[in-house]
């Protein structure tokens, strides 16, 4: 996001969401690898699935099309 210079609150909210989705369910993984008699994970898995549809409904009902964010501006220069 940085490199390419967007800071369209929209596009982020997407890819952080996104990204925290996937973090969710490798760290439940390696969890239910740990303790695998635990039944709770089954639960968590569920109500993990949740967590990408109910954040991208939050972004397109509450967050404006044209909102943007303010980036860092101390960037380490392309060569």
């Amino acid at each position: 996001m940085t490199k390419l210079r967007e800071n369209r609150t929209h596009l982020m909210q997407l890819v952080l969401s996104t990204g925290v989705y996937f973090s969710m369910f490798a760290g439940s993984y390696a969890l239910d690898n740990m303790y695998p008699n635990t039944v709770v994970w089954r639960y968590i898995f569920h109500l993990m699935a949740m967590w990408l549809p109910v954040s991208w409904t939050y972004t397109f009902w509450k967050v404006p099309e044209d909102a943007r964010m303010a980036t860092a501006r101390v960037l380490v220069p392309n060569r």
